[in-house]
């Protein structure tokens, strides 16, 4: 086989004239319903076509295959690559006019439940009730486009069953967890139309092995829903269109929670009085969805500490007020992207600080996406879980903030965020160093020998010592208290070095300075003035 996605029906039009007529007869079921046939093993597909078993397994051997696992395969194949999402478009487009596609999609809609109306076996619908009002516990499943359907029976039965289990998935074995304990006593409704769930499909196989119940609401008898299925309810459904048209399950659907709650009608009134009793104490659709709105409004104004101003003129208040205001205003909505260009720069410096802080958890809890521009360096390390700096109009860099600070591309970046010391230095060759007429060691390699470059020490990471003990040595000109440190200038080499430390120091104070080698950053020389380290007026 060579994997091409249409090898199957390729093998098929260049046999056709050689098979028999058993096989001609499959062959034509697999054109047309290749999508139900996947699922179908050898004995079953001669069942459903009206061959035997060994013609199907004949016909295998006949494309070219090397029995029907192989065929199997290139049957599965072919249907992941048939009748896309795309093909579908191109279909239904070859079928409906711009001009009336209200008309023809409700027309297509109201004749799928004229056809399952006619053709639905209405001893299984019944026999489907008294199977449901009789299950120790219900199971509901559907999976993608059936997920609303499932969701909906699942709400409904609710009012009327105390054991129902919406089974809510993404991955197989989280439905084997939530089944576990299914017995025959149970019952599982399972709801899949084409492409067919693989998931659905395993999880009505399992229910079945544990001897429980098995009700299915799918679009054929022919489709693999009913193998595990003791009771098949069809409903006609739409593979080519854009969309999976299941108007007509759901009226079947309808139908079934009609008929339980005929079947259960004091206990659903029962039930209906007590959630109105509910209803009315807790307000729930008096109160809680007129002033949903309202709501909303105050909680926005409570993120920005202006609680109680939802009625004051936006020409009452200050510039700092109508601010937050402005930011009130666009996360009432909860967009998934927000765009904040400098939001909070009319800001004194705590409610700056505040508000970094409610808007991060703002940001976490709504699950906003915000695109922060700012000036304020310390501002986009609080803010940011991914940085992007930029220098007249061009981005020099993108990470983490701790990728930013620690591993700067370029001066212009180690400059930019937060302080640093720059230096013109040479590297004499891997390891090591030269600025400023000394020697020292470093940990960056592969920048050739004796080749220019700058050398980048936080203020942070210098340590002050005593004179002759570091790596050189200076003297104390200022000394500036921080708040948490000391922003100490010190003059040595001809360099006016910036360190921050929370141990205090003279002026005019004889000192020395250490730094180990992981703390000096080796950066190329600046192709560009772009590059080069932000030049602020004096």
């Amino acid at each position: 086989m060579n994997g091409n996605t249409n090898d199957l029906t390729s093998r098929i039009n260049e046999c056709y004239g050689s098979l028999s007529k058993g096989q001609k007869i499959l062959a034509t079921y697999i054109t047309d319903n290749y999508d139900k046939a996947v699922f179908l093993t050898a004995a079953k597909m001669g069942q459903v076509v009206g061959v035997s078993e060994s013609t199907v397994v004949r016909f295998a051997t006949h494309l070219g295959y090397k029995g029907y696992p192989e065929f199997q395969k290139a049957l599965e194949e072919m249907v992941r690559n048939k009748l896309n999402s795309i093909q579908r478009m191109e279909v239904t487009y070859g079928r409906i006019s711009q001009s009336h596609i209200l008309e023809t999609v409700l027309q297509s809609d109201q004749e799928k439940i004229k056809d399952t109306l006619e053709h639905i076996d209405e001893h299984a619908f019944e026999l489907a009730v008294d199977t449901i009002i009789k299950a120790k516990h219900i199971y509901i499943v559907g999976i993608r486009s059936c997920a609303p359907l499932a969701a909906f029976m699942a709400f409904y039965f609710n009012l009327m069953f105390e054991n129902v289990t919406l089974l809510q998935t993404n991955n197989s074995s989280e439905l084997f967890e939530q089944m576990v304990r299914i017995s025959k006593d149970d019952v599982i409704i399972g709801i899949s139309f084409p492409r067919y769930s693989m998931r659905t499909l395993k999880a009505m196989e399992f229910a079945n092995n544990r001897n429980a119940k098995v009700i299915t609401l799918t679009d054929s008898v022919h489709s693999p829903m009913n193998l595990y299925s003791s009771c098949n309810l069809i409903a006609r459904s739409d593979m080519a269109s854009i969309v999976d048209s299941l108007v007509a399950p759901l009226s079947v659907i309808n139908a079934l929670i009609v008929a339980l709650c005929m079947k259960k009608q004091g206990e659903v009134a029962k039930t209906l009085e007590t959630l109105e009793d509910i209803w009315n104490e807790y307000q729930v659709y008096e109160n809680d969805e007129i002033n949903y709105i309202d709501d909303k409004i105050k909680y926005a104004l409570k993120l920005v500490n202006l609680d109680g101003y939802e009625n004051r003129s936006i020409d009452s208040l200050s510039g700092g007020q109508q601010q937050r205001i402005a930011i009130a205003r666009a996360i009432v909505n909860e967009p998934k992207v927000l765009l904040l260009d400098e939001p909070l720069g009319a800001l004194d410096l705590k409610m700056r600080q505040d508000m970094q802080y409610e808007l991060i958890r703002l940001k976490n809890e709504l699950g906003i996406t915000f695109i922060y521009v700012t000036h304020d360096q310390e501002e986009a390390l609080t803010m940011s879980d991914t940085i992007a700096v930029m220098n007249q109009g061009y981005i020099q860099q993108i990470g983490t903030p701790e990728d930013i600070y620690n591993e700067p591309e370029n001066a212009f970046v180690a400059d930019f965020i937060g302080d640093s010391n720059i230096i013109d230095g040479v590297m004499i060759e891997d390891k090591l160093v030269s600025f400023l007429g000394i020697k020292h060691e470093c940990v960056d390699t592969g920048f050739g020998n004796n080749k220019p470059v700058d050398v980048v020490i936080r203020p942070e990471d210098i340590e002050i010592v005593e004179a002759g003990t570091g790596f050189m040595d200076g003297d104390i000109t200022s000394v500036i208290f921080k708040g948490v440190h000391y922003e100490i200038e010190i003059m040595a080499g001809g360099y006016e070095w910036l360190v921050h430390t929370t141990k205090y120091f003279e002026t005019g104070s004889h000192v020395g300075m250490k730094v180990i080698p992981f703390n000096i950053q080796i950066m190329h020389k600046p192709e560009s003035s772009d590059e080069k380290a932000v030049e602020l007026d004096a």
